[in-house]
């Protein structure tokens, strides 16, 4: 991932060893990724955006909508990735990330789990 945004995505444990690394026993702070996932999204439908406003009610919708629109982009990502256009790929792989993290909303499911769960692989 490219620019500033790309140090979010990271497992609690990372900004853990990297806090203690920084301030060692001098600070206690407490990473919780489901808080600050749960904080960002709400920071988002906060802002009054347009987009934000759209997301905010494409949720409101319930899981069936959900469930649909990642059943079309799970599709989208495939045909993209039949084809050689890497930047049609990268772009419906995000709408397909992105309505992930909407049913993750939906479901009560944190980034802490799904890493854990990849950490087990």
């Amino acid at each position: 991932a490219e620019g500033d945004d790309a140090l979010c995505f990271h497992t609690v444990r990372w900004w853990e060893k990297l806090l203690k690394e920084e301030c060692g026993d001098r600070c206690d702070i407490t990473v919780a990724e489901g808080e600050c996932f749960d904080e960002a999204w709400q920071d988002w439908f906060n802002t009054g955006h347009e987009f934000a406003v759209r997301d905010r009610e494409y949720l409101s919708r319930g899981l069936d909508q959900i469930l649909k629109k990642c059943g079309e982009e799970s599709a989208e990502v495939i045909i993209a990735a039949k084809n050689t256009d890497s930047d049609a790929l990268r772009h419906e792989m995000a709408d397909f990330l992105f309505h992930l993290m909407l049913l993750m909303i939906e479901k009560d499911v944190t980034w802490e789990e799904i890493t854990r769960e990849l950490a087990q692989r």
